[in-house]
């Protein structure tokens, strides 16, 4: 039996023989509709640092606060088959909800770290749970001022945040004078010991790409491509800006996912007063979330047919951003076919190239392209860069006739973390 890839894949098998254990042994009527928070408060070791006093705080807005490690398993699948909300820092716990039958629970993974463990997400998924990843990182190491057993501070505030804009408590703000006071306290031993890190600076203002407007947005709807996993918006708003105001049509290849679709078509619908935004996706179901200024084309980026269609379609954008499949090919196919509709001063975006890296491979997809999309768009960077000239890498690796006829059109191409910027001329 085939199980965990990469932590990005289940197999379905696997997925149907854990649920059939779980029905066996799974207690009954026990958390029907209740909002759960799963606890790490009690553990000997990697604790977050003021998480008992924001318990208090989440039971008194009606959530059950559960120790997983105190609980029989019958009654830890019960949580995953019979609650409406599971939430908390993640760990093993949730790994139960691979021996959950039902799915009717929508659950909210906090991180511990500054990162996103795929593996949580995976589960989810292999279960047709509805998830969500967050992650609200601070500090992690030995914490003089905390019980030994923490070691990891997060933005309780922000937390507090999310679940305040999903409904699930009605207190707007959180906020623990305690903490606060340990974490002044730790800032005041922390400047004795490294006087070099606490100079008088904006850190906002210092970072070359400011989170302003349009990540505000982007948090608001929770997209991923906001500072809370991807990060993409702030540099992205860098070379969006100027366009605000504009009438123009942008075309988004990729609407989301079934549980958190249109998220970021009503990111750009937001910020763009004037824009039609276009969202592309393979799924019928993505219509569902049309509106005003916002439309849904159905088809397949992977097909020359469709996209050629598409291109006829919108033959002038002002922005293409492909966050699709993210296949090597279906991404170098979609750039050839509507580069050219970008107007000129117009931009192209490609996210999520970090599919080219490993240990990621497209032959995962069963599909495959001679080169990666970051070697593809490289190449295009010796193109642009050298103004047409031949470069020595070419005695290895030849650029195509398309990628020489493109490359003519660039006027410039910047790498970000895991995604391209175009301009064309």
């Amino acid at each position: 039996m085939q199980g965990f890839i990469l932590q990005d894949y289940c197999h379905p098998k696997q997925a149907e023989a854990l649920a059939t254990i779980g029905k066996q042994i799974t207690a009954n009527n026990i958390y029907t509709n209740k909002k759960i928070w799963l606890s790490r408060a009690g553990l000997k070791k990697a604790a977050i640092a003021g998480e008992k006093e924001f318990q208090i705080a989440l039971a008194k807005q009606g959530f059950i606060i559960i120790q997983p490690e105190l609980l029989a398993l019958d009654k830890q699948i019960a949580i995953f088959n019979e609650a409406q909300i599971i939430t908390g820092f993640i760990g093993s716990a949730f790994h139960t909800v691979l021996l959950a039958h039902k799915s009717t629970a929508k659950l909210i993974h906090f991180s511990r770290e500054n990162n996103i463990n795929r593996n949580y997400l995976t589960c989810a998924k292999a279960k047709q749970f509805q998830a969500e990843y967050y992650t609200f990182f601070i500090k992690k190491g030995v914490l003089n001022g905390f019980d030994a057993n923490v070691n990891t501070i997060q933005d309780l505030t922000k937390i507090w945040q999310v679940l305040y804009e999903q409904g699930l408590v009605t207190e707007k703000t959180y906020f623990d004078p305690n903490l606060e006071l340990k974490l002044q306290k730790l800032d005041e031993i922390s400047k004795q010991h490294y006087p070099h890190l606490f100079k008088k600076i904006n850190m906002q203002t210092n970072k070359f790409f400011d989170a302003t407007e349009i990540d505000k947005l982007g948090l608001k709807y929770n997209t991923d491509k906001s500072s809370r996993i991807h990060d993409y918006l702030r540099f992205y708003e860098f070379y969006l800006t100027k366009f605000k105001e504009n009438n123009f049509t942008l075309l988004e290849l990729g609407v989301g996912p079934e549980n958190n679709k249109g998220k970021s078509l009503f990111t750009w619908r937001d910020y763009f007063s004037n824009a039609n935004i276009i969202g592309v996706d393979i799924r019928t179901d993505a219509k569902s979330i049309e509106t005003d200024r916002v439309t849904v084309e159905i088809g397949n980026c992977a097909s020359l047919n469709f996209l050629s269609e598409l291109a006829i379609k919108y033959p002038s954008n002002k922005i293409v951003i492909d966050d699709a499949s993210h296949v090597w090919s279906h991404q170098i196919l979609a750039f050839e076919k509507l580069f050219p509709t970008v107007e000129s001063g117009g931009i192209y975006i490609m996210e999520d190239i970090h599919t080219s890296f490993l240990p990621l491979s497209e032959k995962g997809y069963g599909n495959c392209h001679n080169a990666d999309s970051y070697t593809y768009f490289s190449m295009l960077t010796y193109l642009v860069c050298g103004n047409g000239r031949k470069h020595k890498s070419f005695d290895i690796n030849q650029p195509t006739a398309m990628q020489i006829e493109l490359a003519k059109e660039i006027e410039n191409i910047s790498f970000y973390k895991e995604t391209v910027v175009l301009v064309k001329k």
